[in-house]
């Protein structure tokens, strides 16, 4: 979300994953509850104007949509946390981008590289 309301770090890693989507190099996920849970904290908490939410659909639509997925995740106590993760799983992502600390703790699950925004980033512009 911090993406999209304020220039940093997290602006500046979806301008270079939105640069490598147009580009055809990565495929990046969001998955519904995703979505959901962004308009919901944008509306409500954020009170975000119309034209946020038309400029952040336009990005959402470069994206490739996750259907949601059930699966049993024993590491991932917290329900939601779960919900989103077995999209990303069920969808065969390489890497799941958050600043969740429970959810970095487990550094992978089933395969996904779970890692902060910082990491991709540098990961990316070839710094790590």
């Amino acid at each position: 979300m911090s993406a999209t309301i304020a220039r940093g770090l997290c602006a500046s890693l979806l301008d270079v994953l939105l640069d490598r989507v147009e580009d055809g190099v990565d495929e990046v996920l969001v998955g519904a509850p995703v979505r959901r849970e962004y308009v919901r904290v944008m509306t409500e908490k954020l009170r975000a104007s119309e034209q946020q939410l038309r400029d952040m659909q336009d990005i959402f639509d470069l994206l490739t949509p996750v259907e949601s997925a059930q699966m049993s995740l024993p590491a991932v106590p917290d329900p939601d946390d779960a919900a989103v993760l077995a999209s990303a799983l069920a969808a065969r992502a390489d890497v799941f981008v958050t600043g969740d600390k429970p959810l970095l703790d487990l550094r992978r699950i089933e395969g996904m590289a779970i890692v902060t925004p910082r990491e991709l980033y540098e990961r990316l512009r070839g710094l790590r």
